[in-house]
Parts: structure tokens; C-alpha cells; sequence
């Protein structure tokens, strides 16, 4: 199935009829409405090949579809026999998009002409407008009770689920046929469903998929595709949390949503550089990922829900493929044709091997403690201890592996994507023996996981308390850890707190707020960069609370920031006109802001609560505005 376009179904026989604009073979198809059974019952050859609209004759079981190639309309039996050419080149067939029927008409909508027209569906005769519209029509449907004939319904017991736990659908003949929904698994009996959370996750440039292990055709959860995606890089999970992460090189953002997928939200965003890998420390609740821009490559960590965040190794090239082992406390990435390592806080970093002809796929065994990956230049599988020893080569598979993009591996088996072919397959891991093609055809597949609780067990010194540390904690061997700030702290003497800079140049740009050491010759940060503005104008601070506030212009509201960013939130979110300036009383606890578009000045407490106009006559445009709640005083600027 490459474009599926329109779909049609007769509940009475269990027929499910769909178009599919593949290119290089359009056709319609048919299978049981359960899936099973599958076959082309025909081919558009020629002229053909957009295959818009499809509808059902039930009086005459035919099946009616148009082309909007050839600008046709066509009708045959359900089994694709006696092809009847019912109206083509029609001056109000210029462009056919949806069709449907009732009685002795066939009814299609025209974008063209903007049109709903009719004629008579056996020989085309008698074609008359129904209705002109002002804008294109898409789809229509006669609503009429002919039009969904009754038939005894197999799933009629059991509320709707007839013999099944779950989903019953209805099979050829009428029979009945279980399947379950996403997440489950279809018990030998085929009648009961039980929950299955292990699955392979793979990512494409626009699309994330979860497939079953053993037959990648089949999806366990429903695919993340746009707007959520744009282009994919690299994925990895919590299972504790039953989250998937990825990251999106064009928007440039990290993202996270539950498997379900609900949740959909962004973690890292806006000044991030472009991130190429991630790896997730279930175990300390740290996220890990790869950066780089024009002017270096960094490794970076952070909370799993993206605050705290910080670079632990700087200087890198092209740094790919990033992988984490959280009880050992290290971390290994790919960086050109040379694999390396770490402590999971950027200490004691080494080079395991160099010239690796191209790898890719970088991999944890976590059950026997081994690295794995795919040397795509030789087409072979390799392995070693976590210090870099041991080297082993499979090259048993170099014929299936031309030019390899993924593996990963989980239980006995390694699974592995191959451009060259388009294919996803499954070997034995330890001697590349058994290999099995799982499932062809399918576009660069670009990083694969093995989803499932077995891979990430076990806790490490941060999984509890988080370590004792205040913000960060990273853990370093089986039995040490380093606590680490995130930018704009220091660590404390103890070595485990961090307190922020006393003081710094904070300023903001359109979609962001950044901060800088007073001290011209340091280049540091002194502000974790906040983002995900629009337009922000005026900012202040409360020191006493560690609290910055700020007016996006772009999107009408007033918001407040931890300076850490362990927390944020919109304050004021309605009854704004052009927001400007923003001033704090850090004595009596109120913000004040000027509102350029409706000429007032405004007072609340600082959580946005308790709104009064201050002054609100004699005003032209206030803009900018200031506080000294010592003396009482208020000062702005108009235009």
C-alpha cells in the first residue's frame, strides 16, 4: 500500500474496498473488512491512475469509482469482472473528486467546476447539476437507508463484540473475526485479547511507526506522522513512563508523547542546534542528545521532561548514534567512522575504535553488557565488551546489509534496516545465523529501538532521591555519582547543591531570552536561553524568588519562569491589547505592565491574579515602565 486514497465497504458479504494512487501501480484492492484475503481486482492502465472516489452499488453488488486522470467514471462486480466505462471527457467531469449512488444515479462532486452533478449510472445519459458551490467540494453521500442495507450481523452479541474480547469485525461470508486494538495481542484462541507492550519502534524522515516484533506489518500503536513530525532523526523510550522520544531536525525540537499517543509535547526547542541522537537514562530520569551547528558538536544532558539542561562534552565533529548504559554510567556515541565513550557526566573520554567504514546502529546488549553496531561500508555486524575489548565480526550478513541504517537488538535477536534493499529484518545475534526478511519495500528507515520494560531494568546512586543532588545528577560508575548544575548555577562546596550567579546581563530577542556574565572577555551563558516565544518585549525578575517574568507581544500574554526552569507559566492570558513594558514591586508582590494597544496601565499580583487598571485616561501609547515600590513610585514612557 504506497497512497490509499477512497474506501468502501459491504458489511453483508465482509468486503473492504480501497483505491491506491501508487504511481507505478494504481489499482483498487479488496480483502475481508478484517483484513484478510487481499487481492487487486483492478489495474488502471493508460491514461488511469488517479483513483479519487469509490462507491458501492448494493443493489447490483458493483463497486463504482472514478479517475480523475482519464476523468472518467467506471463500475464493475465486486470481483473486478465485466468493466462497464459509464461516462468519460464530460464537460462537468473535468475533474472528479468524490462519487457516490442511489437508485438508478451516480452522483460525483467536481472540482473543476466547482459542481454536485448526477447521470444515470449504467450508460452516463441525462447528466444534470444538482448543486454549483462557491468553494472546491470534496466528499458526498446520499443519506438514505438504501444505502446501508440490513444483513445478520456476527458481532451482534456481547455488545457489539460478538464471540471477541475486543474488536470483532466481520470476515468474508459474513463470519465473524477478532482482532484487538493497539497495545494488544491476539490470544492463541483468536477470541481474547491480552496487553502486549513490547514492539519494534522506527523512525522515517515524516513518520514514527510501532510494529510487532515478528511481523513488522502490523502496528502495535498508531504511527506519529505530521504535524508532530517533520523530520525525524532519532528515537528512544521510557518504558517506566511508557513514553517514546525523538528529535526533529527542522523544527529543531526534542519531543516526547506516550505510547497511546497522547501527550504530544516538546522538551527541548528553539535555540537547540541541530540534535542527531538521543539517549534516555531511565534509571537517573536524564535525557542525553547531540548537538551541532557551524561552530562546534556537543553532548548534552537534562531532565527527562527537559529542564536543567547543560553540555558535558565539547569539540566533536559529526557526532551520531548515541547510546547509554545508566548502571555502568557511561555513554557511547558514534562521531564519523570512530565509536568513543564516557562517563555519563562528559569525564574519562576515549576513543574504543577509529576507520569503522561508516557505522551505524549503535546498540546496548544490556543483558550481556556488549556494544553492537553495523559497519555500513563492509556489511558487517560487530560486538565487543563496554571497554572497547573482545571485537567480534559477523559478516555472515554482508548480503543483506548493502547499506545499513539501523539495528537493534533485544532477547536473541538483532533487527536490522538496509536502504539499498528497503528492507527490515531479524537474525540470530550472536552469529547473524537465521536471517529472515520481515518486510520490504518500505523508505530509509533512519534508527530503530526495541520497545519493552526487559531492556531498561535495574536502578543506579541517582534513581533514588535523585542522588542527593539539587539539580543534576549523573551517575559516573556503578558506585559514584557527579551532581552537576544546569547554566547560570555553580556548584556548591558540598559538591551536590547549586546556587544560580548573583548577578548578570539578561536580555531578550524576538523568540527568546538570554543571559550573559557581566564580565566582557567570558563568552559563558548565564541564563539557560528561555524559548518558545514570539515576540517578548519587556522583561523583569523577582531575585528573591529566583523568578523571571516577561510580555510576548506576539502572543498576547504576560508569563513567569524559574530561573532553572524547573517550572513556567502563562499569568495572563486574555483581555491584552499590545503588551510592552513589564516592571516588578518585588515589595508588595504585584507586576505592572503598559498596554500600547489600549492605552491603560495595568496591576496584578504576581501570579496574575486580582487585575486593576491603574490608570487608564490621558495615555498615548505607553511603552515602557518602572517601579521604585520603596518610594511608591511608577514611571513610564509614552509615544
Amino acid at each position: 500500500m504506497v497512497y490509499p486514497r477512497a474506501i468502501a465497504l459491504d458489511p453483508r458479504y465482509g468486503f473492504l474496498f480501497w483505491t491506491d494512487w501508487d504511481s507505478s501501480f494504481p489499482r483498487i484492492e479488496v480483502a475481508s473488512m478484517s483484513g484478510a484475503g487481499r487481492k487487486a481486482i483492478y489495474k488502471a492502465l493508460g491514461t488511469g491512475g488517479w483513483l479519487n472516489g469509490l462507491t458501492v452499488d448494493y443493489l447490483e453488488n458493483r463497486i463504482i469509482w472514478i479517475d480523475a486522470m482519464s476523468d472518467a467514471i467506471y463500475s464493475a462486480l465486486y470481483d473486478g469482472s465485466e468493466l462497464i466505462e459509464v461516462l468519460r471527457d464530460h464537460e462537468y467531469l473535468s475533474h472528479p473528486f468524490a462519487v457516490t449512488l442511489y437508485g438508478g444515479d451516480v452522483y460525483w462532486t467536481d472540482w473543476k467546476t466547482n459542481t454536485l452533478l448526477k447521470a444515470n449510472k449504467w450508460t452516463g445519459h441525462n447528466v444534470t447539476v444538482v448543486q454549483r458551490t462557491s468553494a472546491r467540494p470534496y466528499d458526498l453521500q446520499i443519506f438514505h437507508q438504501t444505502r446501508q442495507p440490513r444483513a445478520p450481523n456476527p458481532c451482534e452479541s456481547n455488545n457489539g463484540k460478538g464471540p471477541c474480547s475486543h474488536l470483532c469485525l466481520i470476515n468474508y461470508n459474513g463470519t465473524a473475526a477478532c482482532t484487538c486494538p493497539h497495545l494488544m495481542k491476539l490470544a492463541p484462541d483468536e477470541k481474547n485479547c491480552y496487553e502486549q507492550k513490547e514492539f519494534l519502534i522506527y523512525s522515517r524522515n515524516s513518520e514514527i511507526r510501532g510494529v510487532d516484533v515478528d511481523n513488522p506489518y502490523y502496528n502495535y500503536i498508531t504511527p506519529f506522522t505530521d504535524p508532530d513530525i517533520s523530520q525525524v532523526k532519532t528515537i528512544d523510550f521510557d518504558a517506566s513512563e511508557q513514553r517514546i522520544y525523538w528529535s526533529d531536525l527542522k523544527p529543531r525540537f526534542i519531543k516526547r508523547a506516550f505510547i497511546n499517543g497522547t501527550g504530544i509535547e516538546t522538551v527541548v526547542s528553539a535555540d537547540l542546534p541541530y540534535a542527531h541522537a538521543i539517549a534516555v537514562d531511565w534509571a537517573s530520569r536524564n535525557l542525553y542528545w547531540t548537538s551541532s551547528d557551524l561552530e562546534e558538536a556537543q553532548i548534552n544532558v537534562a531532565r527527562l521532561n527537559g529542564s536543567l539542561r547543560t553540555s558535558i562534552i565539547h569539540g566533536l565533529d559529526h557526532p551520531q548514534c548515541l547510546v547509554v548504559h545508566p548502571l555502568k554510567g557511561t555513554l557511547y556515541w558514534i562521531d564519523g567512522n570512530n565509536i568513543s565513550s564516557a562517563n555519563l557526566d562528559g569525564s574519562n573520554i576515549k576513543n574504543l575504535f577509529m576507520n569503522q567504514r561508516q557505522p551505524v546502529g549503535l546498540s546496548i546488549d544490556y543483558t550481556v553488557n556488549k556494544l553492537y553496531w553495523i559497519s555500513s561500508g563492509t556489511g558487517t555486524i560487530n560486538r565487543c565488551k563496554l571497554d572497547g575489548s573482545n571485537l567480534e565480526v559477523i559478516s555472515i550478513m554482508a548480503q543483506y546489509l548493502t547499506k545499513a541504517t539501523a539495528l537493534a537488538v533485544m532477547g536473541n535477536k538483532l533487527w536490522w534496516a538496509d536502504q539499498a534493499s528497503g528492507w527490515i529484518g531479524m537474525c540470530n545475534k550472536e552469529d547473524g545465523s537465521e536471517p529472515v526478511v520481515m518486510r520490504k519495500n518500505i523508505a530509509t528507515v533512519l534508527h530503530m529501538k526495541v520497545y519493552g520494560k526487559e531492556t531498561q531494568q535495574g536502578t543506579n546512586l541517582c534513581s533514588v532521591n535523585n542522588g542527593g543532588c539539587s539539580q543534576l545528577c549523573l551517575p559516573v560508575s556503578e558506585t559514584r555519582i557527579t551532581c552537576k548544575c544546569t547554566v547560570g548555577y555553580r556548584l556548591h562546596r558540598d559538591k551536590m547543591s547549586c546556587e544560580g550567579f548573583g548577578s548578570f546581563l539578561m536580555y531578550s530577542v524576538h523568540e527568546e531570552i538570554r543571559g550573559i556574565p557581566l564580565e566582557p572577555n567570558d563568552r559563558s551563558d548565564a541564563l539557560l536561553p528561555i524559548s518558545g516565544t514570539s515576540l517578548t518585549v519587556g522583561i523583569d525578575f523577582h531575585a528573591a524568588n529566583d523568578t523571571i517574568y516577561w510580555t510576548d507581544m506576539g502572543r498576547s500574554t504576560i508569563s513567569r519562569a524559574k530561573r532553572d526552569q524547573t517550572w513556567r507559566e502563562d499569568i495572563i492570558t486574555n483581555g491584552l491589547g499590545r503588551v510592552e513594558g513589564i516592571a516588578v514591586d518585588w515589595i508588595a508582590g504585584n507586576i505592572y505592565w503598559s498596554d500600547h494597544g489600549f492605552n491603560i496601565i495595568e496591576v496584578a499580583r504576581f501570579n496574575g491574579s486580582f487585575r486593576y487598571v491603574v490608570i487608564s485616561q490621558g495615555l498615548d501609547q505607553p511603552r515602557a515602565i518602572a517601579v521604585h515600590p520603596e518610594k511608591g513610585l511608577m514611571f513610564w514612557t509614552e509615544w
